[in-house]
């Protein structure tokens, strides 16, 4: 159920009214947690001179099902109309978390003038996470194979207790203390599509009815060929964790049987021996990130040939592609793509740099700590040492001292000892990243060229989240939505040969 205020009138100027957007997600939390939620917001408005004129709240809803959402919906229906000029939620995650449904609110926000704030947060608007992972990929690469083996390794041990090592969940699973469970609401998805190829149907159309029928990938991208022999070739389905050389059966919950994807295999070896066919693979560099600014669909990577026969690379809005009546005109590829990293290479100051150090310097601590016994060690280190002091304690402050007192207290010593070993050999296994390597590997990447397709991966990875393209008169907006905040969003083009019909 959901519930909402009606707004109430107010004389206080725009930029200092504001309403409350609050959600708990599941039925095993309760009226606290809105509770909570609402001091928080409210001692924040307070701190920063902001009047409250709504309250908006969605309880036991998913932050990736805006339709399930009617507050939100409501809330958003009246973003336009000046009744206030900031949206305050607890952690923007009680907002979205659905990377595109967020870019796109934040894009209506900002065109009628709403600020979305986080009460408790001072950091991007996508987790901290992405950006750490895109700075180990690059990280990984630039400095030695023995880096790379550290990095490997720290993966490795979570990989032994079949935790998620940093990659998104495949369809039909979803994250809880970093193992997989079954999402039941994409886990039927995974069967149809088993079932739908065991029983002979094409993989194009397979993926053409799903994407038709409004479902994405877990990276919230359209499906495609690749994507369903990636799907069908995982062994998680069937209940096998797998990470390098690692692999563990029945460590992850199964959705297929192995029956069923037994006989999906076969079916994908047959295939496999015909002839393959089809012209070269492009690397559509936004794919997953670019948005339809006008129907929200996802704009897909195309190819076509002039008539002297001159290939033609582009993206064009699928809704205008299943002919829903967007008018959005196809954008060329190479153009697209050079404007987003150009822009983004420009993001490179001293600043921004030494921002990202500090978020992977973080995040490595982190993961180490996270992921490693290192804390549950030195915890257990400090009880010891506490104890070795209340023992010399009472062996001061004993006339007659027995030799237990004194043997326990060097049995603790020596497990003390024991224990500092097993925590340089934990650390032995992570990497934590400087500063100083992260910020100079960046200055390196500042100093790349925009026309290698790596440098533009890298920067599209590390730094954008999501681009939205709407037509304007003779040109059109870009709005690039980045990982990082305080970032001017909005580029305008006005040169027409841009577009491809």
């Amino acid at each position: 159920m959901a519930t909402a205020k009606q707004p109430k009138k107010d004389k206080s100027p725009a930029d200092k009214r504001c309403c409350l957007y609050l959600r708990y997600s599941s039925s095993s939390q309760t009226e606290q947690s809105i509770e909570g939620q609402h001091r928080v917001c409210s001692e924040y408005c307070e701190r920063n001179g902001l009047d409250i004129v709504d309250v908006y709240v969605d309880r036991a809803t998913s932050a990736r099902s805006v339709e399930k959402r009617d507050a939100y919906k409501k809330m958003m229906g009246l973003s336009g109309q000046g009744l206030w000029g900031s949206i305050i939620v607890y952690k923007l995650d009680r907002f979205s978390r659905d990377r595109i449904n967020f870019a796109i609110a934040r894009d209506i926000l900002k065109k009628n003038g709403v600020r979305l704030v986080s009460a408790t947060e001072n950091i991007s608007d996508a987790p901290e996470g992405i950006i750490f992972e895109s700075l180990l990929e690059g990280l990984a690469e630039y400095y030695s194979a023995e880096l790379s083996q550290k990095i490997k390794r720290g993966k490795r041990e979570s990989a032994m207790k079949g935790k998620n090592t940093g990659c998104y969940y495949p369809l039909g699973y979803k994250g809880a203390d970093g193992y997989h469970v079954i999402d039941p609401l994409t886990a039927p998805l995974v069967k149809e599509a088993f079932e739908r190829y065991a029983e002979g149907e094409k993989i194009t159309d397979i993926y053409r009815d799903f994407n038709a029928r409004g479902y994405r990938t877990p990276r919230g991208a359209e499906f495609n060929r690749s994507s369903f022999r990636t799907m069908f070739g995982n062994e998680n389905y069937i209940g096998v964790y797998k990470y390098m050389e690692i692999r563990i059966e029945d460590k992850i919950p199964p959705i297929i049987e192995n029956e069923l994807f037994e006989k999906v295999q076969k079916r994908l070896e047959e295939n496999n021996r015909r002839p393959p066919r089809g012209r070269a693979k492009v690397d559509y560099l936004l794919s997953g990130k670019i948005i339809c600014g006008h129907c929200e669909s996802m704009m897909n990577g195309e190819t076509g040939t002039s008539k002297s026969g001159k290939p033609h690379n582009y993206y064009m809005c699928f809704g205008r592609k299943k002919k829903n009546g967007c008018t959005k005109k196809n954008v060329r590829k190479d153009d697209i793509e050079l404007m987003v990293v150009e822009n983004a290479f420009n993001l490179l100051t001293d600043e921004k740099i030494e921002e990202l150090a500090e978020i992977g310097y973080r995040e490595s601590v982190r993961a180490m700590k996270e992921d490693s016994r290192i804390s549950e060690l030195t915890k257990k280190i400090a009880e010891n040492n506490k104890a070795i002091d209340n023992l010399s304690k009472a062996i001061l402050l004993s006339d007659v001292v027995t030799e237990a007192l004194p043997k326990k207290v060097a049995e603790l010593e020596s497990e003390n000892k024991a224990l500092g070993k097993e925590i340089q050999a934990q650390a032995s296994d992570f990497i934590i990243i400087s500063k100083k390597q992260i910020i100079h590997w960046l200055e390196k990447v500042r100093s790349g060229d925009v026309d290698s397709e790596h440098f533009k991966k890298t920067l599209l990875n590390v730094f954008v989240n999501t681009v939205i393209v709407r037509d304007e008169n003779d040109g059109y907006v870009v709005t690039t939505t980045y990982n990082l905040t305080d970032i001017p969003a909005d580029v305008r083009c006005s040169d027409v040969a841009l577009f491809m019909e």
